[in-house]
């Protein structure tokens, strides 16, 4: 948070909440399901919803995998060529490997890797697996939500 308790446009995951409430109620998800289906409360989930509390990274897998938010699969990518768009982004790499090419530069990012940049520099990912998921947690801002 800015100094004067308003949301600096510079941090990516500020409503990473809001992010979650949209992309729920685009699925047609009520709290109480999404509660269900992940195991949490529905207090904790409206929490993280309003931005008042930070779910884990196990809690945003479980919300993830219950919002059915698709896992990269092995070999998919974003195409061979890099595209740019208006934001920033940052996520945290859960299992397997993630290949991102950010203005021609090749980052190889693994298990525990994260990552932030803005959107206007020229991107591309890719698994580079044959076998294994790439599971990552990513927020933009300005959202883009991806089905």
């Amino acid at each position: 948070m800015a100094a004067n308790g308003e949301r600096s446009q510079y941090e990516p995951l500020a409503d990473l909440g809001g992010e979650i409430r949209q992309l729920r109620k685009l699925r047609g998800i009520t709290l109480q399901q999404l509660a269900l289906a992940t195991g949490k409360s529905v207090g904790f989930l409206s929490q993280v919803e309003r931005n008042r509390s930070r779910p884990s990274v196990a809690a945003l897998q479980d919300i993830s995998e219950a919002l059915g938010i698709s896992r990269y699969e092995p070999g998919a990518s974003t195409g061979d060529d890099e595209y740019t768009h208006d934001g920033e982004e940052a996520g945290l790499i859960l299992s397997g490997s993630l290949e991102l090419t950010l203005d021609g530069r090749l980052h190889r990012l693994e298990a525990g890797d994260s990552f932030s940049f803005k959107s206007q520099l020229p991107q591309r990912y890719a698994n580079p697996s044959a076998s294994e998921e790439l599971v990552v947690v990513w927020a933009n801002t300005p959202i883009t939500l991806r089905k």
